[in-house]
């Protein structure tokens, strides 16, 4: 679970404060050592005895020079105990493991990339110790053994390369984390997911990946699913079309819908059983799953200028329509134009 902004405001607040204060007592210290040299140089050579003025401003400099280089040397030693326990790492998961943790996005970035540098160049050993101890054996290792097999090489390297958190939960020391992002190779798009745990006070052997997958566009749109930790769909026998900025399973076996009636039965219809009826099967059905017990139905209408329309409707299993949930997009487009309640647009384009 991400640091609160708030408290991480704070935190660098203080940060800048306490450095802003050490590096004053570090001048004011040099500047007083300085002076209180001179003076007492000087009376030297009038053959004088340093007096009490230089004697104080002397200790002063000490005192003042003291805190800061104290302060730097544990700081220092603290990076250098730091630096010599990260040798024995063999993962981000052993950072994990050992650092404190202060954003889910920080976890991202340790692993996002890496796990990617691992599977191009077939670092069996790496992956096995990214996963959390509680599943590593047997099984994972053949897991792994598959998808290094099937996994497309040069991911890592890909200038289009994004990734980003997509969900972080926790609490009573433990914090985990999903991660989504896309890659392009060879002309294919990837959809890459990874699910990890990056604190677990009660059970440190629980701390690493839990779940890792790459799947091209055309997989990504069949939307597979099944128990393994670590998987590479690669391909699947599926037409796909680019909408609202997912790869989706798109069947082109129907006419395109005037944009005016779409407008016209989402104001009239309920349920989709209703739409069906009066336009037919949808260009493309995705469910959400039991979990949040919805489907989306694609329809494809008249496009804006050279740009695709679609319009997905968003029901629930039972066929209800949640209008304010649905919209109209492009391929591309994630700058949606929904409807209200009622079924008008929010947006008149």
């Amino acid at each position: 679970m991400a640091l609160g902004l708030p408290l991480a405001l704070l935190f660098l607040f203080i940060v800048i404060v306490t450095a802003l204060t050490l590096a004053g007592m570090l001048i004011c210290g040099i500047v007083l050592g300085v002076i209180s040299a001179g003076r007492i140089k000087k009376k030297k050579a009038a053959h004088q005895k340093a007096g009490a003025a230089e004697i104080i401003m002397a200790a002063g400099s000490v005192l003042l020079l003291l805190v800061p280089v104290s302060v730097g040397g544990v700081i220092a030693a603290d990076h250098i105990s730091l630096a010599v326990q990260r040798t024995a790492y063999r993962s981000f998961a052993d950072k994990w493991r050992n650092e404190h943790m202060w954003s889910d996005t920080q976890a991202l970035k340790d692993c996002f990339v890496p796990l990617l540098e691992m599977s191009d160049k077939n670092d069996r050993e790496g992956l096995i110790n990214a996963f959390s101890e509680n599943l590593r054996g047997a099984e994972l290792e053949k897991e792994i053994d598959d998808f290094l097999s099937s996994c497309p090489k040069g991911l890592s390297e890909c200038e289009d390369i994004e990734y980003q958190t997509a969900g972080s939960w926790g609490g009573d020391g433990t914090e985990s984390m999903n991660g989504r992002g896309t890659a392009s190779a060879d002309g294919v798009t990837y959809y890459i997911s990874v699910s990890v745990v990056y604190r677990d006070d009660k059970d440190p052997e629980n701390v690493g990946i839990k779940f890792f997958s790459v799947e091209s566009e055309r997989a990504y749109a069949k939307k597979e699913t099944d128990s393994h930790k670590l998987i590479c769909y690669k391909d699947a026998s599926v037409p796909v079309r680019m909408v609202g900025g997912h790869h989706i399973e798109y069947s082109e076996s129907r006419d395109v819908i005037p944009y005016s009636e779409l407008l016209y039965i989402m104001k009239s219809c309920e349920t989709i059983d209703e739409i069906i009826k009066i336009h037919g099967d949808p260009n493309s059905i995705v469910s959400s799953g039991e979990v949040y017990g919805s489907i989306d139905y694609y329809y494809e209408t008249e496009p804006d200028g050279e740009r695709p329309r679609y319009i997905r409707i968003h029901a629930a299993h039972n066929g209800k329509i949640y209008k304010k949930l649905s919209y109209i997009c492009s391929d591309d487009d994630l700058h949606n134009t929904y409807f209200d309640e009622d079924g008008k647009l929010t947006e008149q384009e």
